[in-house]
């Protein structure tokens, strides 16, 4: 018995026709679409120089796109409470083949600045492939400044210094600002 086999769509990785077995391969697909083929195999006996052919048996075969991670940088505003949440979408660039997480997701006042993420892309078998994005950590969000009401002091006849008191400034922030109090002296 010898078996006559044909494929459909040589992109999968083997030829389009052979007889015998079919050789073994590793699929390899680089694009961002499936890669179907149907193999059918068909068995051929030949006795006495007479050859019969067994019913064909068709397999499908499909090569999902291999996981490629595609990032882009992202610019990550934190919010009145001083944290921002990033999610994989925010700096994924068409990345294909499976499921995206990311090495980070959560900041706040302490990562202003530029923060490296990775991104991963894991297919069904647990391959991967990753990419690096540059999160800008933003705090866009003005603080909120309380000035005391303006104090008029007037000097008596003979004096030359006089002591003032007043309410300080206050200053409210998403994140923590620095602020220090003035001593006015006349």
């Amino acid at each position: 018995t010898t078996f006559n086999w044909t494929n459909s769509n040589t992109l999968i990785g083997i030829g389009a026709n052979g007889v015998g077995n079919i050789p073994s391969w590793v699929p390899l697909n680089n694009t961002a679409a499936n890669i179907v083929g149907t193999i059918t195999v068909t068995p051929v006996v030949t006795t006495n120089g007479v050859s019969c052919s067994g019913a064909p048996i068709t397999f499908t075969i499909t090569i999902l796109p291999a996981p490629k991670a595609m990032c882009k940088n992202f610019t990550l505003n934190l919010d009145a409470s001083g944290n921002g949440t990033l999610n994989p979408n925010d700096i994924n660039n068409g990345s294909v083949g499976g499921t995206l997480t990311i090495s980070r997701s959560l900041f706040n006042c302490g990562n202003i600045g530029a923060n490296n993420v990775t991104l991963t892309v894991t297919d069904v078998c647990g391959q991967t492939n990753t990419c690096v994005a540059v999160v800008t950590v933003a705090d866009n969000l003005p603080p909120i400044m309380s000035c005391p009401l303006g104090v008029v002091e007037a000097l008596a006849p003979g004096e030359c210094t006089k002591a003032v008191a007043f309410n300080p400034p206050t200053a409210k922030d998403n994140c923590e600002l620095g602020f220090t109090p003035a001593v006015i002296t006349t």
